[in-house]
């Protein structure tokens, strides 16, 4: 099975479960809510003066690290892909196995939510 023997799906509500298929879409990370930090508590005037103007004081509040926030399906996040008809979850390097690893496998930790992508893959049930 090659990328030549992928058949182009115009819309993702169209792909046929099984068949190696090539979609163009919407990529959409999303963020299991339990792990999401809270709006009013990461985006206030004081938090982004100490995060560019960090102080010695030991009450100021720590920043987050970053790597607490990036992409983890095992602590609940999903991928998708999604167009005007519909949206299907994409699969990232730790779901599938070593025979279908490539370079050119989709790590989520490089793409963001927005970004217009074609893959090519299987529908699985």
């Amino acid at each position: 099975d090659g990328v030549d023997a992928a058949d182009v799906v115009e819309r993702i509500i169209e792909v046929k479960e099984g068949a190696l298929s090539i979609l163009v879409g919407t990529i959409v990370k999303e963020m299991d809510p339990k792990r999401r930090p809270p709006v009013k508590s990461t985006y206030t005037d004081a938090s982004a003066q100490t995060f560019l103007f960090p102080s010695d004081d030991k009450k100021a509040e720590k920043q987050e690290p970053l790597r607490s926030l990036m992409f983890d399906k095992d602590k609940g996040d999903v991928l998708h892909l999604e167009d005007e008809s519909g949206r299907v979850e994409l699969a990232s390097d730790a779901d599938v196995g070593d025979e279908t690893k490539n370079a050119n496998s989709l790590d989520p930790n490089k793409v963001a939510t927005g970004v217009v992508a074609a893959v090519v893959g299987k529908v699985d049930s």
